[in-house]
């Protein structure tokens, strides 16, 4: 059981911390033999809300590759709030011009967090 007081200030801490960011969903696209959707979809703007992003692991995200497989900066964790439009799949476009795809959400009684992968 959560308190109210405590998702009271998890709000309170994204919407200080957080940026100002679109949720975006997918539109019609055609698929392909896999399964995947082709580069021919659409983007549509769902909401504006702030969410907070966080890089893991470190506290210099842009520095060199130094333990393999992805830079840091490819895959930040995104906080929202526990009554956010986002799912799987949507992407976030943030005021700096990166935009990311959600892979995973983990929801908590307080807020959800996602996994994401950059797009541009």
């Amino acid at each position: 059981m959560i308190l109210p007081a405590q998702r009271r200030q998890a709000r309170l801490a994204i919407h200080r911390l957080g940026a100002s960011c679109t949720i975006q969903e997918p539109g019609d696209g055609s698929v392909n033999g896999y399964g995947k959707k082709d580069g021919s979809e659409s983007w549509s703007g769902v909401a504006t809300e702030k969410v907070v992003r966080t890089y893991t692991r470190s506290s210099a995200p842009s520095q060199a590759r130094v333990s393999g497989g992805r830079y840091r900066t490819e895959s930040p964790l995104l906080v929202f709030r526990d009554d956010t439009a986002v799912e799987e799949g949507f992407r976030v476009s943030f005021p700096d011009g990166r935009v990311y795809e959600v892979d995973a959400l983990t929801p908590y009684p307080s807020h959800f967090e996602a996994t994401t992968t950059v797009v541009e």
